[in-house]
């Protein structure tokens, strides 16, 4: 009896011996449970991309590492912020979260966030070939990911955005019209739209972003060759005009609406707003939802908006939509006139550090991301939800290029606050609706919100001339090169 159980204690202790020298894979906890990896998102699409994305991918992924389960959470956008930070706050958070890159800046920065830089420099195993995960993003995504503050370190980009023109195709056919490249062919095509009888333009005027949008646009695609050569603003010299560098020029007088080549330029703004708001019929009484839904009803000829909008525009089943680059600015319009913008601003996903979270399902969301960032992966993505791609090698529709056809980033140049007596939206709206205005005592209004903006800025940052306006801090990226349109 002795021998028996003694041989039994051996068989045992082999076993034990031959499962430790075999060790635990990276995804397997330390209990040889399964690894749990919840994935929180917000889908901006009634059809689910991204749910439908994951799902297959996930088991996809399951079936090379059967020892990882997934928990999809998908939240509705408009309440999800609230949703996340209540999580951090309960230490209850999923460990892959999607959010905005402003957002997981803050959270990295508050110890929120878990820090895997070393991963961006070895291969992503689901690449053949690949020497450094990194490698495979496209160019200034990975920093932009980051907000150009850190080395990338804790967040991994997923798709990209762009400002596009989208337009009724039946109404181009119908009135023998070409896809525009420049701003003055743009505005040939409106004024036959309107001789048509139809609206040339759905313009969400009421939205914020949407003003944004026109005014990065003008500014960017006519100025921007002028402003990031002024070492009196674009102190560093880099590509892009930092808010810190804005504020700092405009702090010490050396910006000013009111005065010299920024009045001029602001006049031109004004005088092209105007043209464009003869074309844009009903636009002071119209948000986001309502412009859309006068496009998309067939009654107008053109809509500015995003590539997030693709899914809803290209695929609305009743009317037939194209969408073309950001029309040209060109020399007749502005001895400065260069490239239109460029909005590297990309969503991403983090992972969050919790002491609830183990070190295997660290290792396993992380090779889960080089899984789905692989190009094979990260094409069905793409496909289903139509979001610009941030990944090289892809064989997919060109339309994306639309999106992507710029070369400068915007140029943010008219700033106000919320409380402004003449903010963005005020003075643009002032400009397009056709009624008569003092435009001296307009553009004093708007530097005096760009004087509040900059005042409001430098204090919640603790910024003034002591530390130079944080200038000093501002990271420098790609040397300034002047651009052609």
């Amino acid at each position: 009896m002795f021998k028996k159980v003694l041989s039994v204690c051996i068989s045992m202790m082999v076993m034990l011996s031959v499962a430790g020298c075999g060790g635990k894979t990276e995804s397997q906890s330390d209990n040889g449970d399964k690894v749990m990896v919840s994935i929180s998102f917000w889908e901006g699409s009634n059809k689910k991309g991204t749910e439908k994305t994951l799902t297959e991918l996930t088991e996809k992924y399951k079936e090379i590492h059967p020892e990882v389960e997934f928990n999809l959470m998908p939240q509705p956008n408009s309440g999800y912020q609230d949703w996340i930070k209540a999580r951090l706050a309960a230490d209850d958070a999923p460990v892959l979260e999607f959010n905005h890159t402003s957002i997981l800046k803050d959270q990295y920065k508050n110890g929120y966030l878990y820090d895997f830089s070393e991963e961006f420099n070895k291969p992503n195993p689901y690449v053949d070939g690949n020497a450094a995960w990194k490698d495979i993003f496209e160019d200034g995504k990975l920093d932009a990911a980051h907000e150009y503050s850190y080395e990338p370190t804790y967040a991994v980009p997923i798709s990209g955005m762009g400002i596009g023109i989208y337009y009724n195709k039946d109404i181009y056919e119908k009135l023998g019209l070409s896809v525009p490249e420049t701003w003055d062919e743009f505005i040939a095509n409106c004024e036959k739209i309107k001789e048509s009888g139809s609206n040339p333009i759905s313009m969400m005027l009421m939205k914020p972003d949407a003003v944004s949008w026109f005014n990065w646009y003008f500014y960017t695609g006519m100025y921007a060759n002028y402003y990031l050569a002024n070492p009196d603003i674009n102190y560093n010299g880099d590509n892009v005009l930092s808010t810190a560098e804005y504020a700092k020029a405009v702090c010490e007088g050396k910006f000013d609406l009111t005065k010299g080549k920024d009045n001029e330029f602001v006049n031109k703004y004004l005088d092209f707003a105007e043209q464009f708001g003869k074309y844009c019929i009903g636009a002071a009484g119209l948000d986001e939802a309502g412009a859309k839904a006068q496009f998309l009803a067939g009654t107008a000829g053109h809509l500015m908006s995003g590539s997030w909008d693709m899914d809803s525009m290209l695929n609305n089943g009743k009317v037939n939509i194209g969408v073309f680059s950001l029309p040209k600015f060109s020399k007749e319009n502005s001895e400065y006139a260069g490239s239109n913008m460029m909005i590297s601003t990309v969503s991403t996903y983090g992972i969050i550090k919790s002491e609830k979270h183990s070190q295997a399902q660290y290792d396993a969301a992380i090779d889960f991301m080089k899984f789905w960032t692989a190009p094979e992966n990260y094409k069905l993505y793409v496909e289903n939800t139509l979001d610009s791609p941030v990944i090289k090698g892809l064989e997919i529709d060109p339309i994306y290029e639309v999106f992507n056809a710029g070369k400068s980033e915007p140029l943010n140049i008219i700033r106000s606050t919320t409380v402004s007596p003449i903010t963005e939206s005020v003075a643009l709206s002032t400009a397009m609706s056709g009624e008569k205005y003092d435009r001296e005592e307009l553009i004093k209004g708007m530097q005096d919100a760009v004087v509040q903006y900059c005042e409001d800025y430098n204090k919640k940052n603790g910024n003034s001339a002591d530390n130079n306006y944080g200038v000093d801090e501002v990271p420098v990226r790609m040397p300034f090169q002047p651009t052609e349109p």
